[in-house]
């Protein structure tokens, strides 16, 4: 380990890094890393039922026969022809310092579930605009991967009313079962686990985070305020090197090499020479 760490704002573009993400483990509808807000929609409940282990779904749909501890199960959506589109989950989480937007989700469907989500997008909070379509290839009782890049759209960058929401959609006049030989009903059950939003550091908006004076000597990190989330540790590859619960003062124990440091959230730069 070295002795000096250099503090700058970022200069280069680098990998993608997770923004927020959910896994659900013990029960709970809050973010396992950053921040954000899951919201039911159009009258939906939910439970916490068995999820699915992260990098183990494609998007044809499997089984998953690997399984983690708790996904977000949804259901009690609407009647074959009422509601389309209005039902399903939000997830919000502000981009502020972020660019180069992708998410993705891990979704089961039931047999009796519908056929189709949305997914839709809103930059102002209050107009959604629909991003894409995902059917059930494999029909229901199928984990899906459900992926969406949205770095081409660029009024999502460095926003703090960022919002998606997958909603359930009529095929043709009503809903129809993701199963095609089941019969669609609202006890049908749709489930959620591994929802990841990712972006780049926003190198025109990047600054020191400012709810936090901070700095880096010999290897330690020292904060005048203790942060409210796990400060997080990436290599320039968007590889997690490290996590560390909220404290004062942090042995980052690093080896040599520039790194991007989220402290609440807000990325930096560290170089340790």
């Amino acid at each position: 380990m070295c002795a000096l760490v250099y503090l700058s704002v970022l200069t280069n573009v680098f990998s993608q890094v997770e923004i927020t993400k959910w896994e659900f483990e013990g029960g709970t509808p809050s973010p396992a890393v950053g921040s954000g807000t899951l919201t039911n929609l159009g009258g939906i409940s939910n439970i916490f039922s068995t999820g699915i282990a992260p990098n183990t779904v494609s998007a044809e749909g499997t089984t998953g026969t690997t399984r983690g501890t708790f996904g977000y199960n949804t259901s009690n959506y609407p009647s074959a022809s009422n509601g389309a589109k209005t039902a399903g989950v939000q997830f919000s989480v502000s981009t502020i310092d972020y660019k180069d937007i992708q998410i993705a989700a891990d979704i089961r469907h039931s047999n009796t579930s519908a056929n189709k989500v949305v997914l839709q997008y809103t930059t102002n909070g209050t107009d959604w605009i629909d991003a894409t379509t995902y059917g059930t290839p494999a029909g229901g009782d199928n984990w899906y991967l459900r992926t969406y890049d949205f770095r081409l759209i660029t009024s999502v960058n460095n926003n703090a009313n960022f919002a998606v929401r997958y909603v359930t959609d009529f095929d043709g006049a009503t809903y129809l079962a993701a199963k095609s030989t089941s019969n669609y009903a609202t006890t049908g059950t749709i489930r959620f686990d591994n929802v990841v939003l990712k972006g780049v550091a926003n190198t025109a908006a990047l600054t020191t985070p400012k709810s936090n004076t901070w700095f880096v000597s010999n290897s330690t990190l020292t904060l005048s305020e203790l942060p409210t989330s796990t400060i997080e540790v990436y290599t320039l590859t968007g590889s997690k090197a490290a996590a560390y619960k909220p404290a004062k003062i942090i042995d980052l124990n690093l080896f040599k090499g520039i790194y991007i440091l989220k402290i609440d959230g807000k990325p930096a730069k560290i170089t340790i020479r």
